[in-house]
């Protein structure tokens, strides 16, 4: 591609962001359609505070987990910097036992809330010369005649925008599926129930007053069977507190309630501080997330000249894996060494080759994880070990072992910060005998520890609603 032709971005989310920021400083022009009109001189509180109809997610919690971290300090230091500048923090997941080791430098995870990170990608976004921002909402793709089919734009409620490549970064909720089967192009497309609804709350610490030490360098994680909940630390002394409970169990939805979630947190002892009126203030409403679903759209599997897909509206998985920030930035980098390696008709089907498999084997094990706790969430039995539940094993064993040996550790963060395939750890038979031991004494304390029965649990919080 000539550094003259436009790259059209559809989509101006983290991925479309990230994605034009790469390009633009890689000398590509690029048009960013968005829209969501966001005014340029906004500033951080604005953004924390103000609304994105076009993201469902922009308040939820967001982890920033180490592939990003390290893709985001090498590509836009200046991005990163602006960040720290305004209460982000940078969380070491290093072992804090034992000699540093090599690849340490890259086990960090940002502390940082999405509308934050999304105000920080904005304003480099509005200072890129070669970003031409266009404000519209695109309505479709406009295709060459001829056969094979060729994307030479979209169609919006302001015009048409052509370009010499086409992004799609719309998101989960991405339309262009669709849009190819209106031109007889049928895209592949794998997609399942995550089977959890999230119930999310946004605290800010008390001056002078800490978090509590917890296991986890993300903060405390509870885990009753048929629900859990988990904290993701944020800027500014902020953190957030999110409850998973079964898209099926009507009565546990009454956690969308202030007093109902306040009170399930209370009863946990791993949570309880972080609830408490002389610690912390609530700063948001709890903040349902559902219709929440494991999918993958395969553009990979019939790359089409001059239309690429990537964030959330190429694949995206159960939140909790906090995979969409990563795969931005990943697929960004690939987009842009694409580019530049490749003839024009040559860029899609490499940008796939090289992101597709890592990307695929990410998805699979998400979907499987998902599926596994749906099932024991419902009361299934579910070993987790080894020969049981592997997927949910090598989930929870790895992480549970952490603390308990740094080589664990090391690994553990690794994989679950999408530094590491899935393969250094599926593949090491003497580290999975290792932790398989290290977790049965796990077991046995969370076996030792309250776990509240869901008939108590849905009695307390009815009747801390009813106290309101």
């Amino acid at each position: 591609m000539s550094h003259n032709e436009v790259v059209v971005v559809a989509g101006g989310g983290m991925a479309g962001m990230v994605a034009s920021l790469m390009l633009a400083r890689s000398g590509r022009r690029v048009r960013l359609v968005e829209r969501d009109t966001v005014a340029s001189g906004e500033s951080e509180v604005e953004a924390l505070l103000g609304r994105r109809p076009g993201v469902a997610q922009y308040h939820q919690p967001h982890a920033f987990m180490p592939r990003a971290f390290t893709l985001l300090r090498d590509h836009l230091p200046d991005v990163l910097d602006n960040l720290l500048q305004h209460g982000a923090k940078e969380i070491d997941l290093a072992p804090s036992t034992g000699e540093r080791a090599a690849g340490d430098e890259d086990l960090i995870f940002l502390g940082a809330r999405r509308a934050l990170i999304e105000w920080a990608l904005r304003r480099a976004v509005h200072d890129e010369p070669n970003i031409d921002l266009f404000p519209a909402r695109v309505t479709g793709l406009r295709f060459d005649d001829g056969s094979p089919a060729r994307v030479r734009g979209l169609s919006t409620d302001r015009g048409a925008v052509e370009g010499t490549l086409v992004i799609d970064a719309m998101g989960r909720t991405t339309l262009t599926p669709r849009w190819l089967a209106a031109h007889g192009i049928d895209l592949p497309t794998e997609t399942s129930d995550v089977g959890v609804v999230y119930y999310s709350r946004h605290y800010r610490l008390r001056d002078g007053v800490s978090l509590p030490a917890s296991p986890s360098p993300f903060g405390p994680r509870v885990d009753h069977g048929y629900a859990s909940a988990a904290t993701f630390i944020g800027d500014s002394r902020t953190y957030c507190i999110v409850v998973m409970v079964p898209t099926w169990d009507s009565e546990l939805k009454l956690m969308r309630r202030g007093a109902a979630f306040e009170a399930f947190c209370a009863a946990a002892p791993a949570l309880a501080p972080l609830v408490d009126a002389e610690r912390a203030e609530p700063i948001t409403d709890v903040l349902p997330m559902g219709a929440l679903q494991t999918v993958w759209n395969g553009f990979d599997r019939l790359p089409l000249h001059r239309l690429v897909a990537l964030g959330d509206s190429y694949c995206h998985t159960d939140p909790t894996f906090a995979l969409g920030i990563s795969n931005a930035f990943i697929q960004g980098t690939a987009l842009c060494e694409a580019i530049a390696a490749h003839p024009d008709a040559e860029v899609a089907a490499a940008y796939y080759a090289q992101v597709g498999e890592e990307l695929r084997e990410r998805f699979e094990f998400a979907r499987d994880v998902s599926a596994a706790r749906a099932e024991r969430m419902r009361g299934a039995l579910i070993e987790i070990s080894r020969t049981g539940s592997y997927p949910l094993y090598s989930l929870m064993a790895t992480l549970s072992c952490a603390g308990l040996d740094p080589q664990i550790h090391r690994v553990a963060y690794r994989r679950h910060g999408f530094l590491d395939r899935l393969a250094r750890f599926d593949g090491d038979e003497a580290l999975q005998l290792k932790v398989e031991e290290l977790f049965g004494q796990v077991l046995a304390r969370m076996r030792d520890a309250l776990r509240l029965d869901r008939t108590h649990l849905v009695a307390l919080i009815e009747n801390a609603q009813a106290r309101q």
